[in-house]
């Protein structure tokens, strides 16, 4: 293994490199692998001060989608209330993104883009930048993008929020 650490949770890969941690999180949207890396930290600031108005829709969407999504995984039945639940939150989440201006807008989806990587081909297991100077080196539809921007936000958030709430319940328990 050399220098390399490999921890394998949640599809995630996490690689400890020469001096520094290099946080890498593999994941797969419409057949195609991607990786994303970290954000600088005064840009995951500036990243998350942008995103502050949708964060609460965000979070009820994410939940509900997760509550249906491990109903499905369990074998078990998705009730209507499930489904609405998620359907709902996710139309919140929609009419909360619309609030964004564009320049806000543009500044998370670029700065969630720029830290991630594409796979070129299954077989060469060579990786090339997702976006290049000026722009995106490969197509990808809204949809794919906004997934891909999911996945480099709970990469780079998920530690901060995780942080965050155990600071909480600590100081509720105290």
């Amino acid at each position: 293994m050399g220098d390399e650490f490999h921890l394998h949770r949640l599809g995630a890969r996490r690689r400890l490199a020469g001096a520094g941690l290099i946080l890498m999180a593999e994941f797969s949207v419409n057949g195609r692998q991607y990786r994303s890396g970290m954000m600088p930290a005064r840009t995951q600031f500036h990243v998350m001060r942008r995103m502050a108005p949708i964060l609460p829709t965000m979070q009820s969407a994410i939940m509900a989608s997760m509550k249906v999504k491990m109903a499905q995984d369990a074998g078990e039945p998705i009730t209507g209330n499930a489904q609405e639940a998620a359907v709902s939150a996710g139309l919140d989440f929609i009419a909360a993104i619309g609030t964004l201006t564009d320049e806000n807008a543009n500044y998370i989806l670029d700065n969630c883009l720029a830290v991630v990587d594409v796979r070129q081909d299954e077989f060469s297991g060579k990786w090339s930048k997702l976006r290049g100077p000026g722009g995106s080196m490969f197509d990808l539809d809204m949809m794919s993008e906004l997934e891909i921007v999911k996945e480099v936000v709970q990469d780079n958030y998920g530690p901060f929020f995780q942080g965050v709430a155990a600071r909480l319940s600590n100081a509720v328990a105290a």
